[in-house]
């Protein structure tokens, strides 16, 4: 398993055409740097560009929107910086809303007064009655070209959906703004129907978040002489009228907007300004340089600041928030076993002392049950203590006596016992396991996770689970985790058959859920990081 909250991801916001050889900038000059500076740390460096790489297949299933926003909130996660945005004189691609809710979307139908609108939009937006609550969503657009056909033939195919979507996607856009108008909602709900996929993106990653003026910056860039004709059509936002391409006030004004709020939270400091001139076909490129120094300096600083912050942090806070982001990761992607966590659930809630364990072969999906199953219980039991490791996310983790001492110093703090007197020593840890234990009480109980015990070293024989009592206090729940094999043999001795759940392999359906859930998650190369 491997080390987890030692990765500084961070997501760089912006427009597409027009701030290309800026973003290649930074790929080559900057991100380079940094990532050997958090290597020289021990940390890793992701630098998330999904302007290179969401998928052709996503876009035409109409996920570019929901793949963006789901890697800004990853990347939301400590430690920060966690993003940058560049602006220049573009608004950007206002994308349609893959979803509506049922009732917001039926309220828009009834006033589309044109009845060839109106089928449009039923065309493009069908209801999903699964979905809960229920939503109308946008469906996957189509090429329709043979798979065996020649590959200039697929290109040829590929650029007439483009252009005959582009029409359409105007369409749609127009008729929803002009419902929008006549329903009640709020200005959150119009986010997804008004603004730009990178306002969208800043709104989430950096307008919403409470802390952002400490690790978001800005970097402006504002173009000299830039024609709004045809011949700058990659820099500003134009409209086609009568055939002819013009000036988009409304994108402007909202680029102007957007700037203005972002000013306002983030303050003049986050904010950094270049100029550029137009040159008859392009820009020029003298500031770049300037910009990446200033991208280099602002976020090596924050990276800097954090790792001391989380070097200077008591090590058992720094093991709990660990296991707690590793957690996360797996439950992310846990699909399925309603009956093995009924199981856990039952066990949890019904009288006993002996501990529950669940075992199975490598990939049966043991740690993703096992956190979602804790995300469960702390719902559920939320006057409990539940208590939690991941072993192997973290070296400490793999140590019995690391690992005991870790256990009994969380449980003392967590019913505001004395920890001075815990010993160092691994054979007086094993007695001092159950007294920490027994602090729990009927008000306050204590429910433990303990995943991998098979992930133990072989330091001090701790893969024997002698340190594991067979009975525990009543207020206590002890649930662990283990491939078959010699842990799973001890545990066979500690607890009832009946307190011992085999994880069969997962179900083909189950499997398919998965694999789409994971290929949505990587829907970049790893060549974006």
């Amino acid at each position: 398993m491997p080390i987890v909250n030692k990765t500084f991801r961070i997501f760089i916001s912006s427009t597409f055409s027009d701030l290309k050889e800026e973003r290649n900038a930074l790929q080559r000059e900057v991100f380079p740097g940094l990532r050997k500076q958090c290597m020289q740390h021990g940390y890793r460096f992701q630098a998330i560009d999904l302007r290179w790489g969401v998928r052709e297949e996503s876009a035409l299933d109409q996920q570019t929107m929901k793949i963006c926003l789901e890697e800004v909130a990853r990347c939301k996660r400590p430690p920060r910086p966690n993003f940058i945005l560049l602006l220049g004189d573009r608004y950007g691609w206002q994308p349609l809303p893959a979803e509506i809710p049922d009732n917001e979307f039926e309220q828009l139908e009834k006033h589309v007064s044109s009845g060839s609108d109106r089928s449009l939009l039923t065309r493009w937006y069908k209801k999903d009655d699964n979905a809960v609550p229920a939503v109308y969503c946008i469906q996957p657009r189509a090429v329709p070209i043979q798979a065996h056909a020649p590959d200039s033939e697929k290109k040829r195919a590929r650029d007439e959906e483009s252009i005959q979507w582009r029409k359409t996607e105007a369409s749609l856009r127009q008729i929803l703004r002009d419902g929008i108008r006549s329903i009640s909602i709020t200005e959150e709900q119009k986010i997804k129907y008004e603004s730009s996929a990178t306002e969208q993106e800043i709104e989430a990653g950096a307008l919403s978040v409470g802390d952002a003026g400490e690790h978001v910056y800005c970097f402006f860039r504002e173009i000299k002489g830039l024609p709004q004709d045809e011949s700058a059509e990659d820099y500003t936002d134009l409209n086609t009228v009568d055939g002819e391409k013009v000036p988009d006030k409304r994108a402007k004004g909202k680029l102007d907007d957007l700037k203005n709020k972002l000013e306002e939270k983030l303050g003049r400091t986050n904010i950094y300004r270049y100029g550029a001139e137009w040159k008859g076909n392009g820009i020029t490129s003298d500031h770049i340089q300037k910009l990446c120094e200033d991208v280099y300096a602002s976020l090596s600083r924050i990276i800097e600041k954090e790792i001391s912050e989380i070097e200077d942090r008591p090590p058992l806070e720094r093991e709990i928030e660990a296991h707690q982001d590793f957690g996360k990761e797996r439950a992310e992607v846990f699909i399925g076993r309603e009956g093995t966590l009924n199981q856990i659930q039952d066990y949890i809630r019904d009288p006993g002392t002996r501990p529950l364990a669940v075992y199975g072969e490598s990939g049966t999906g043991k740690s993703s049950l096992m956190a979602y199953s804790l995300q469960q219980t702390r719902k559920k039991f939320p006057d409990a203590e539940v208590i939690f490791r991941f072993i192997g996310a973290t070296p400490e983790s793999s140590n019995g006596r690391a690992l005991l001492e870790s256990l009994c110093r969380q449980i003392s703090e967590s019913y505001n016992a004395d920890e001075s007197d815990i010993p160092s020593d691994y054979k007086e840890l094993v007695s001092e396991f159950p007294k920490r234990l027994a602090l729990a009480t009927s008000g306050n109980p204590l429910i433990i996770y303990l995943d991998a015990l098979d992930q133990l070293s072989d330091a001090d024989n701790a893969r024997k689970l002698t340190w594991l009592p067979a009975i525990l206090p009543e207020n206590v729940r002890l649930i662990v985790s283990t491939l078959p094999g010699a842990c799973k043999a001890a545990l066979k001795v500690k607890t009832p058959e009946e307190n011992l759940i085999g994880l069969l392999p997962m179900p083909p359906d189950e499997g398919q859920q998965l694999l789409g859930r994971w290929m949505d998650q990587s829907a970049l190369p790893e060549t974006c990081f």
